[in-house]
């Protein structure tokens, strides 16, 4: 899926946004509506600004987003701690991460090696 998803990004008008999820431990969780209200409000206003070229509108019109969010894969028996246990026996630090992907048309995860 995310193969197709790619190749089907180099048709014109079908941008693919990359979207790398990480805040601050100490950024209150009452905040990530409206950082997430602003991301959407400053993609709107590059693709209608006088300020924005005309050539680089077109890369802001995106059919899709790929995000990456940081889960554990927390054992069947054991309790979460961290976070809320999600879709798939995932845990997630933070809840924004767990509602992306509910939101999402396919996910996967991999290991990250330290």
């Amino acid at each position: 899926k995310l193969k197709g998803l790619l190749d089907a990004s180099k048709k014109k008008g079908s941008e693919v946004g990359l979207m790398l999820s990480e805040r601050f431990v100490n950024l209150p969780p009452q905040l990530v509506p409206t950082l997430h209200k602003a991301l959407s409000e400053d993609i709107a206003w590059s693709c209608t600004t006088p300020e924005c070229p005309l050539d680089e509108r077109p890369f802001y019109e995106f059919e899709n987003f790929i995000g990456v969010v940081r889960c554990f894969h927390a054992p069947p028996t054991s309790e979460a701690s961290a976070g809320s246990e999600g879709i798939g026996g995932l845990t997630f630090p933070r809840p924004e991460d767990e509602a992306y992907l509910k939101k999402a048309s396919f996910f996967f995860s991999f290991p990250v090696v330290h």
